[in-house]
């Protein structure tokens, strides 16, 4: 029957998806959430924008021109040929970015579950500002699934999402990833970027260490976020001094660019 045919087709389809489609298509809103939130503070994107005075060529062509000049042409025989719109140079964002997650053990389950979420997330709403960002995992070494500088496409996206994606595992050498998220920022960044690294975990770890670093860190333009989600999260708070320890994924937005906020525009 029709109703069949349309089921095996929708299960077809739902079996090319890949894991990071099907993870994109439950955060999608969250993301443009917090793009939203980050953008209302950010500098303006990196992407060129297109402007007048108008050209006689160019990639990018104004609606409203180009119909002056259709009607200029039928009305008095002459074309008017700068339709086109002028493109400015982007200025770079200061403001880079690590995610950093907790690959451990202690991360298997709904853990995990909203860790992936709260990953894809984020990769999105930076991806849509044109914020440079690299991806980093860590359990007993850390794994750098992203480079700062990295191009973020279709293949890098289902690439990224497939490396993540291992059975949880190993100790938690939280310092370790903070150290090599740091190396990544000061080697591949500048040094007047703000840098600031959201470390999604369950705060169980080498606790002191993770201190130290913040510690040392602190006036040195690299600020670190814990980032808990579900219960369970009081070690998250305890060893990050800037944390957003939700509930539940849908309140990470708004609490997270609130951080992140604070941090860049020096508001603590």
């Amino acid at each position: 029957s029709l109703m069949e045919q349309k089921s095996e087709l929708d299960a077809a389809l739902e079996s090319m998806r890949s894991e990071y489609d099907k993870i994109h298509g439950t955060v999608a809103p969250m993301a443009v959430e917090l793009a939203g939130e980050l953008k209302n503070f950010l500098h303006e994107t990196a992407r060129p924008h297109y402007q007048r005075p108008l050209r006689d060529s160019g990639k990018k062509i104004d609606m409203r021109a180009a119909m002056a000049a259709q009607a200029k042409l039928e009305r008095t025989g002459t074309y008017d040929s700068e339709i086109w719109l002028r493109r400015n140079n982007p200025t770079q964002r200061s403001q880079k970015f690590i995610l950093l997650v907790d690959e451990s053990g202690s991360m298997g389950g709904e853990k995990w579950v909203a860790a992936l979420r709260a990953m894809v997330m984020s990769m999105e709403a930076l991806d849509s500002l044109d914020i440079d960002f690299g991806v980093i995992g860590f359990s007993d070494k850390p794994r750098i699934h992203k480079g700062l500088n990295e191009n973020y496409d279709l293949d890098s996206r289902d690439r990224i999402v497939g490396s993540l994606a291992q059975p949880m595992s190993g100790s938690t050498n939280d310092d370790q990833g903070i150290q090599t998220s740091i190396d990544m920022l000061l080697e591949q960044g500048d040094p007047e970027d703000e840098k600031i690294i959201i470390v999604i975990t369950d705060g169980i770890g080498n606790k002191e260490a993770v201190k130290k670093l913040q510690e040392e860190y602190k006036d040195k333009f690299i600020h670190m976020i814990g980032v808990g989600i579900g219960p369970g999260m009081a070690d998250v708070k305890d060893v990050y001094e800037d944390h957003a320890a939700v509930a539940s994924l849908q309140d990470l937005p708004y609490e997270l660019a609130e951080i992140v906020r604070r941090k860049i525009q020096g508001d603590d």
